[in-house]
């Protein structure tokens, strides 16, 4: 069962700062992610925000990108509400 993605505005903001076609790609990871979240996660600690993580690499052209997606499971067991995604590239 996939989960279905609710994007807060502060992981929005984040997305906007980022050229759109790394944001474009960052957003098919989380999807992807929203399939099997139970297996790919766990709490966070320092120095990301209360909630849970889910943090994974990709290549995007020649660079390696690194995310971690901080989210929350919904009371409704259907829905991730994702609250921050920080990313990085190498």
């Amino acid at each position: 069962m996939s989960y279905r993605i609710m994007m807060e505005p502060p992981a929005d903001d984040d997305l906007a700062r980022l050229p759109s076609p790394i944001a474009a790609a960052i957003r098919r990871e989380i999807l992807r992610f929203a399939a099997n979240p139970g297996g790919r996660s766990r709490p966070t600690r320092a120095p990301f925000p209360p909630g849970q993580v889910f943090e994974t690499e990709f290549q995007f052209g020649d660079m390696t990108c690194y995310i971690a997606v901080v989210f929350q499971y919904g009371q409704d067991e259907q829905t991730l509400h994702v609250r921050r995604v920080f990313f990085e590239w190498y």
